[in-house]
């Protein structure tokens, strides 16, 4: 039995397939409407297939981001196209006369049996210029990932802010066969191929959470026949303790300025308190001293504060103090709403950082995706009662918040809806549960 303890404008710019983005901390308001994009047919040289699945991934991509909008006419897009190519010119006052603000051109090609070149352009309407033109050599076994960095650098040349094709999530499956639960990740668009199994332990998973470069991931796990956290590598599949002390080491989670340090749950000191722990789990500070059980920390994308749940207040509920553990305050105040595993919106959103969390009141069984204001403010339920919704976590430009819910089948299936609950959606469903979704953060240069 097992035992259990408690950019620059670049120009005629070439590069290799590569992942390339850095983070750019903008506040979310929604008051800028966000440029039209004509998004033209690729050139499709000898590559046919190939120049439709591109087409295909970044249709899909610049849909998704909320910092452009596609011109929806794709007809009178293409045949505009077609008459520039056949002119060898940009017909700058026609496509403005078509409402487009920006125009993307990619030709591909073959480049010998195993990869393909891309060249894409694009040009800005408005002031009549062509502001990129950069060409992409990408290996066809990653044809979807090079076709998500193509899109990201359309919406940076567009908006100067950074694209989210390139994230990933990473997520428990439950098998309900072999009753276990391990550790997955799958690309940011819920593509079923890109699903992969990162852990392989044949025994309960789960609190997955990214270090903030995306080249690792913490998370907690029965391995050893105890509840111990641990961090393994992405690149090698390294795997090393994090935390192994008697009692229950769960909920590791990154501070997201430092990649040093964490924070996590540990409970050998008798009840569950929160802890700062560097990532070779050295130097463990513990900063909550309460007899009620404290967990699921999270700490602020300014690296000040943290949030958590506590039942101090005699229901499970979300609580704020700085990273030394004082200035303890409440933050949801409702005594019917039972409140857990909150997350930090990555960037402001309308004047002030959010936080997306779990709540179901008193008495019920299901729960919703809510969020609050960091000082208690404007709390919104964003799901309604659809379902049984859990664990909601951020898009890195803070537009969209995924979450696992089964609204749409009997087992649980990661969905993703705006940061403002509208417009859901089914991201990924397979036979078993689909639980604890993690967004990545952007890849690194």
């Amino acid at each position: 039995m097992m035992a259990c303890r408690i950019v620059p404008i670049l120009l005629f710019l070439f590069s290799t397939f590569a992942y390339a983005n850095d983070e750019l901390i903008l506040e979310v308001t929604g008051s800028t409407p966000a440029p039209i994009v004509a998004l033209a047919p690729s050139d499709p040289g000898d590559v046919p297939d190939v120049a439709r699945e591109i087409d295909e991934v970044l249709s899909y991509d610049l849909n998704f981001n909320k910092h452009v909008r596609l011109h929806t006419d794709r007809t009178t897009v293409a045949a505009r196209m077609a008459q520039d190519r056949t002119s060898g010119n940009v017909d700058y006052p026609a496509w403005k006369r078509m409402g487009a603000e920006y125009v993307v051109d990619g030709r591909v090609r073959a480049d010998g049996p195993s990869q393909v070149v891309v060249d894409l352009t694009v040009h800005d309407v408005r002031d009549g210029m062509r502001l990129l033109a950069r060409r992409f050599t990408i290996p066809r076994k990653q044809l979807r990932q090079g076709s998500h960095l193509i899109s990201d650098v359309i919406v940076q040349t567009c908006t100067l802010e950074d694209g989210i094709a390139q994230t990933s999530f990473l997520f428990v499956y439950h098998n309900p066969i072999a009753r276990s639960k391990e550790i997955f990740q799958v690309d940011y668009d819920g593509y079923p191929p890109s699903v992969k199994l990162l852990t392989q332990f044949g025994t309960i998973t789960q609190f997955p959470a990214w270090s903030p470069t995306g080249l690792a991931f913490a998370f907690s796990s029965f391995r050893s026949g105890w509840l111990d956290a641990y961090i393994q590598s992405l690149d090698t599949g390294k795997l090393s303790f994090l935390a192994k002390a008697p009692g229950n080491n769960l909920t590791p989670s990154w501070f997201p300025t430092n990649p040093d340090w964490l924070v996590i749950s540990l409970s050998y000191v008798g009840n569950a308190e929160i802890f700062l722990l560097r990532r070779d789990g050295k130097q463990p500070k513990r900063i909550t001293n309460h007899p009620a059980i404290d967990s699921s920390p999270a700490v602020s994308p300014n690296g000040q504060e943290i949030v958590f749940t506590s039942d101090r207040a005699g229901i499970a509920t979300l609580y704020l103090m700085s990273i030394e553990g004082t200035n303890v305050r409440r933050l949801v105040p409702d005594n019917s709403l039972s409140c857990d595993t909150g997350q930090w919106s990555p960037v402001p959103l309308n004047g002030q950082y959010r936080i997306a969390f779990r709540g179901y009141r008193v008495g019920q069984v299901r729960g919703d995706i809510y969020m609050v204001g960091a000082d208690g403010s404007d709390l919104r339920n964003l799901t309604n009662g659809q379902g049984d919704n859990s664990n909601p976590t951020w898009a890195p430009d803070g537009s969209y918040i995924a979450f696992s819910t089964n609204r749409g089948s009997p087992s649980s299936e990661l969905w993703v809806m705006e940061s403002n609950g509208t417009a859901p959606r089914r991201l990924l469903s397979l036979k078993g549960n689909c639980l604890q979704p993690a967004w990545s953060p952007r890849p690194k240069k």
